[in-house]
C-alpha cells in the first residue's frame, strides 16, 4: 500500500450545514476528517477577510472520549467516525473546536453550558451538604 493509500478524508461541512444551519461559522471553507492507520484528525479551514484561503487548524481527535475510551479509533471505518464526529453535541463542538460556530451560536451553546453546569453544581453541593448533615 502507498502513503497516499493509506490516509482517507471525508469533507464534513456540507454535513454540518444541514445539522447546524446558520450556526456554522460564515468564513469555515472546510471541515475535512482524515485518517490513517494511526490516528484521526479533523482540519477546519477559513476564509480570509477577502473571501480567499485564510488559515487552517488540525485537530487530532483522540481527546474527545467517553466511558469507553475514544470515541474516534483509527480501526473503526471512516464513515463510522465521521458520522460519530457529525453527530457531537453542539456544546461539545463547540469547547473542542473554537470558531466552528458563529459568534452568537457559540455565546447560546456557552449560555446553555453554564446554565447545565450550575445545574449540575448546584444539585451536588445540595447533596453534598445534605449528606453531611444527616
Amino acid at each position: 500500500m502507498t502513503a497516499l493509500e493509506e490516509k482517507q478524508a471525508l469533507e464534513l461541512l456540507p454535513a454540518l450545514k444541514r445539522r447546524w444551519g446558520s450556526w456554522i461559522a460564515p468564513d469555515l471553507r472546510s471541515l475535512l476528517l482524515s485518517q490513517t492507520a494511526d490516528w484521526v484528525q479533523v482540519e477546519l479551514t477559513f476564509n480570509d477577510a477577502s473571501g480567499s484561503d485564510g488559515h487552517s487548524r488540525c485537530f487530532y481527535l483522540d481527546f474527545i472520549d467517553d466511558d469507553n475510551g475514544p470515541l474516534f479509533r483509527p480501526q473503526h471505518d471512516i464513515v463510522d467516525n465521521a458520522c460519530t464526529f457529525v453527530d457531537l453535541d453542539g456544546i461539545t463542538l463547540s469547547q473542542c473546536f473554537h470558531d466552528l460556530f458563529n459568534p452568537s451560536a457559540e455565546a447560546e451553546l456557552d449560555r446553555i453550558y453554564q446554565d447545565w453546569w450550575l445545574r449540575e453544581k448546584g444539585a451536588c453541593a445540595d447533596g453534598v451538604a445534605s449528606t453531611g448533615s444527616a
